[in-house]
């Protein structure tokens, strides 16, 4: 029996749903807010990061101009 996206991501938004009604009725309401900002600071430091690596894995362009450089003897 196979099932199509659809619903297999009906059931998944279903079942998280289900599981903040649980936490919300298990962990009382200030905590639970706070538990849904640093769950929000989580995911956007998880995104940052995941942009920085993809970043990093492209070439840097090169410098439009490069400044003359004058070499000097000290002596």
């Amino acid at each position: 029996m196979k099932q199509s996206e659809a619903e297999i991501l009906g059931k998944l938004m279903e079942i998280a749903r289900l599981k903040k009604e649980i936490v919300q009725a298990i962990v009382p309401e200030k905590t639970y807010r706070h538990l849904e900002v640093i769950g929000n600071e989580f995911k956007a430091l998880i995104v940052d990061m995941m942009c920085d690596s993809m970043s990093d894995n492209e070439p840097e362009p090169a410098p439009k101009h490069q400044p003359k450089v004058k070499k000097v003897d000290i002596d």
